[in-house]
Order: C-alpha cells, then sequence, then structure tokens
C-alpha cells in the first residue's frame, strides 16, 4: 500500500500481485488506511472484485444492450421500446452503475406516479432496470456491491378484477338496443 498527500488529500495506492493497481483518494489519513487494508485483505483472500468497470458504464449504456438483446426474443418488441424511451427520458439513466443507490430508484418511482403512471407500469420498468443491472453485474463483468433496486422500492400493484356478474346482468350486456 502506497499513500500519497496531493492538494491536501490522501491518495492510497493498492499493488498486489495478479491484480491491477487500485488508487483512491481521501480527506483524511486514517479513512485512507482503513481502505487500503481493506483491499490488501480481500486480494489476499481472492475475494476482491473490481469496480472500475462499473465506475465506467452507465446505466443507459446497459439498458441499450440489454434491449437489443431482448428485442430478439420478446413477443412486443414495440412495447419494450417504448418502455426504454420512457426510462430514458429520466435523469437516472445518467449515473454510473458504482454510484447507483436505492434512493435514486424511489426517486424515479415517486417521479413516474406523480406523471400518473400505474403501479404495475412502474414495477415493469423497475423490473427491466433490475435485470439489466443484473445481467451487468453477472455477464458484462460490472461488478457492484449490492444491487440498487431491492423489491421494497417496487410499488403494489392494483389487487386483481374477480367481479362475478349478478342476476339479470348477463341478459342486459347482451340484449341490443331496439334501434339496431
Amino acid at each position: 500500500m502506497n499513500i500519497r498527500k496531493r492538494k491536501g488529500r490522501y491518495q492510497v495506492q493498492v499493488r498486489r500481485l495478479g491484480f491491477n493497481p487500485i488508487t483512491k483518494t481521501f480527506g483524511q489519513l486514517s479513512d485512507g488506511r482503513r481502505w487500503g487494508r481493506q483491499v490488501e485483505l480481500q486480494m489476499d483472500q481472492k475475494r476482491f472484485k473490481s469496480t472500475s468497470n462499473a465506475s465506467k458504464t452507465t446505466l443507459k449504456s446497459v439498458l441499450e444492450r440489454h434491449l437489443t438483446e431482448r428485442m430478439k426474443s420478446v413477443r412486443a418488441p414495440k412495447k419494450e421500446q417504448s418502455r426504454f424511451n420512457t426510462i430514458c427520458k429520466s435523469k437516472v439513466v445518467e449515473k454510473f452503475l458504482s454510484d447507483l443507490t436505492p434512493n435514486d430508484f424511489a426517486e424515479y418511482r415517486d417521479a413516474r406516479s406523480k406523471d400518473g403512471a400505474t403501479g404495475a407500469t412502474i414495477v415493469r420498468e423497475l423490473s427491466f432496470m433490475s435485470v439489466a443491472i443484473r445481467k451487468a453485474i453477472k455477464i458484462y463483468g460490472c461488478w457492484i456491491p449490492e444491487h440498487p433496486i431491492p423489491n421494497a422500492i417496487k410499488p403494489d400493484e392494483a389487487p386483481p378484477r374477480n367481479r362475478r356478474l349478478e342476476d339479470g346482468e348477463p341478459k342486459l350486456s347482451f340484449t341490443y338496443p331496439s334501434g339496431m
């Protein structure tokens, strides 16, 4: 671990054989030392996963890639494209994967519900983003410590319809007006 003081801040660099050098800057020396020891320990135990790809990849690029792969197998590609276009109008897509927090998606949910979107629509949009992020973590190599969309963020959907016809209703619904 190498620590340098630069512009009143402390730059910590960790180097281990078999890993790319990892650098991070801190305001306090003690925070830098703690982080450096933690990273060294994870590297020694072969548990370290770099977040460098996630810090360079935006949510929008992950969603675009997910959409192009999904369009081949989905039954309604126009709906998927429309969902993607709606999501891209929000500011959350401009963030890097490593910077995403559950609060970002809670704000997205609140903004969409304020715009008049139903709970089911918001759940589908959050699920679309969640699947894309999960795919980025597992397949594209964009590792982040925790998934930023917990299930608690998703709004409640409307209950299913279960109305039964009452006496006399079938006759009313199948009769034509006298003018036809």
